[in-house]
């Protein structure tokens, strides 16, 4: 009887086997390649907690960025890992913050770009369509945004001269632009601001050993730097876009 007791009460406390984590299909974070695999920043972010978590056979699925809380809160997924917006709480509980990632502008080589004020006078700054950071720059009048669609058409832009910056999350400019090969496009960067990527458990899944187990492994690669020595590899080194010195 005891036995009986242990094996069940072991196996409650063990991850579940299939457990399923939604990313948002937009580069560099997860998108599908040629032979149907998703591949990505996102999805190595993901692996590396799941098989750090002792669950390396939880299915990693992608989707467009507006079905992954409606997926959540339905329970079609377990978790996923994104941003910390208001009102997310409603498809779930957020679990633990995985990633902390600059918000920044990027200036066309030769355009300088030192302070915030240097923006306005900059005839066009990119920044893409539907995604807003929370920054004061985001709300000055005085700064002439465009919206694109995405980072890809951006940053060719960029390229040919047509826009003179372009405004996102450092880590996926700069994946983006290393994947087209338009590093040296990019010339003086400035940091505006900070959000975070957080693991989120569908209402199911929140409470239970999963969601212990993944929460736990990410405090552990944020702790030994696993994650962020990921990012770099993406991304490049300067990926954090801190403040030059003396400024």
């Amino acid at each position: 009887m005891r036995r009986s007791i242990l094996v069940a009460a072991l196996l409650l406390a063990a991850p579940a086997a299939g457990q399923t984590l939604a990313l948002p299909e937009t580069a560099p974070w997860a998108s599908r390649e040629a032979d149907g695999r998703i591949a990505g920043l996102g999805v190595d972010i993901a692996r590396l907690i799941a098989e750090e978590a002792g669950m390396p056979e939880a299915r990693l699925v992608a989707m467009p960025g507006a079905r992954v809380a409606a997926e959540l809160a339905a329970g079609a997924a377990d978790f996923t890992l994104t941003p910390r917006w208001p009102g997310g709480e409603s498809a779930g509980p957020f679990l633990a913050e995985t990633l902390v990632v600059p918000f920044a502008a990027f200036a066309r080589r030769g355009v300088a770009l030192a302070r915030p004020e240097d923006l306005r006078g900059l005839e066009t700054v990119a920044i893409m369509r539907g995604i807003r950071y929370g920054t004061a720059a985001e709300s000055d009048p005085a700064i002439r945004w465009v919206e694109e669609k995405d980072l890809e058409q951006a940053l060719r832009k960029l390229a040919a001269g047509r826009i003179d910056a372009v405004a996102g999350t450092s880590v996926a400019i700069l994946a983006v632009a290393r994947r087209l090969g338009l590093e040296e496009a990019l010339g003086d960067r400035l940091r505006l601001g900070a959000g975070a990527f957080w693991l989120q458990a569908g209402p199911a899944a929140a409470g239970t050993p999963a969601a212990g187990a993944l929460a736990a492994a990410i405090g552990r690669l944020r702790a030994d730097g696993r994650i962020d020595a990921l990012v770099a590899r993406h991304a490049g080194p300067d990926w954090q876009v801190l403040p030059r010195p003396g400024s």
